[in-house]
């Protein structure tokens, strides 16, 4: 690293770079961590007039879809890339598009959205509407310890989105925790999958939850507790049921609300099973 010289004492005695190679700047990152960053990753492929990729909360500044300007700075072939494969996207080059939760075609303009819009949001143990009315695909998996060491709350974090794949946890040994999940998806249309454990042990409040998830075919609950509605999912599958029914930890008669089409994938067996469990299936 070169030695720095200065007898500045204020950034405004500081002297001005005449070239931007080697150049590197200051800044906060959405770990709340100080970072430098090479000035490149700044710019677009064009090389021209860098755009400020990060905002006062750490989002990219790309405006999404009205004119070229996020095509400009953000084609497949530019700087961006790292920065999203690093969150754990693939890209993948035979295809020409990102995937990411499941999803495999997704743009980068899509991209864009998604890191804009779930990036630097689940931190902490303040979940409560983060994500709320987001209108990207699927989202980034936080990197928070909140997650899983329980006191978290999350209500509406993902309600009335156009998410179609949801990660809380990739992780079965951290699974996502949460005493409040209260309209955690609701009106969420689009989503199909919820990826990770939902350690439902410690939950207080989870009305709504699932109140107008349509689409829905996985979601995976452990050590549930209390009764849950999961009316409005037809497509839920029956490994899906019985994972809830073989992993529940009430102590107590709890009664789990089906979509009568979900619930016509039991057999005899499946229903006896959740009934030697004092687990009522409702449809």
């Amino acid at each position: 690293m070169a030695e720095i010289i200065t007898n500045a004492t204020t950034v405004a005695e500081l002297p001005i770079a005449q070239s931007l190679v080697g150049l590197s700047v200051l800044g906060i990152d959405y770990t709340n961590t100080s970072v430098s960053v090479p000035v490149e990753l700044l710019k677009g492929d064009g090389g021209g007039q860098g755009v400020p990729p990060y905002g006062i909360d750490g989002q990219v500044l790309i405006k999404i879809g009205s004119t070229n300007y996020a095509t400009k700075w953000a084609n497949p072939n530019s700087l961006l890339r790292p920065l999203f494969v690093s969150r754990g996207a693939v890209w993948n080059e035979t295809t020409g598009f990102y995937e990411l939760n499941g999803l495999t075609d997704i743009t980068e303009e899509q991209m864009i959205q998604i890191y804009n819009q779930t990036s630097a949001t689940l931190i902490g143990m303040d979940w409560d509407e983060k994500c709320l009315s987001a209108s990207c695909r699927t989202n980034f998996e936080s990197n928070s310890v909140g997650r899983y060491v329980g006191g978290l709350v999350s209500r509406a974090t993902f309600a009335v989105t156009n998410m179609e794949s949801i990660i809380i946890s990739s992780s079965d040994i951290s699974p996502f925790a949460s005493t409040n999940i209260t309209h955690m998806f609701r009106n969420s249309t689009k989503l199909r999958n919820v990826i990770g454990i939902m350690l439902a042990n410690q939950q207080r409040y989870n009305s709504g939850a699932f109140i107008g998830c349509k689409s829905l075919e996985d979601v995976t609950i452990k050590g549930l507790t209390i009764s849950i509605y999961i009316g409005d999912s037809p497509l839920l599958t029956r490994d899906c049921i019985l994972y809830l029914i073989n992993n529940a930890e009430n102590t107590a008669p709890i009664t789990v609300a089906l979509h009568a089409t979900a619930l016509s994938r039991l057999t005899q067996a499946d229903i006896a099973l959740a009934s030697s469990k004092n687990i009522t299936l409702a449809a």
